[in-house]
């Protein structure tokens, strides 16, 4: 929580813990997702990463995967928005599903 505040980059986690579970990542991203809707934050969509067959190859994996999109991650059409406001900006296209209109 505090990396994002500060917009500090971490280390993949794997790095740090080469043997993490795939049910152990997911459970820390849904721990996270709590900390974030107890601050207010409501989940409003999931999404899917890592589809293209050769992003899986580059980063090892075998299938994609999943997060959840909050309210504070949307910006609606032709907003505006600081780019040091960013931790890493870059354009990643990935499939995202609205669960409701915000």
């Amino acid at each position: 929580m505090r990396a994002e505040q500060t917009r500090v980059v971490l280390r993949p986690f794997t790095e740090k813990y080469p043997a993490i579970s795939q049910e152990e990542a997911y459970g820390i991203q849904l721990a996270f997702v709590e900390l974030k809707k107890s601050a207010g934050a409501k989940v409003v969509g999931k999404k899917i990463g890592l589809t293209s067959k050769a992003m899986q190859k580059m980063l090892n994996v075998d299938q994609p995967d999943y997060g959840h999109i909050l309210d504070v991650m949307v910006l609606q059409d032709g907003a505006q928005f600081r780019v040091a406001e960013l931790i890493q900006p870059k354009i990643e296209p990935e499939i995202a599903f609205i669960m409701a209109a915000i």
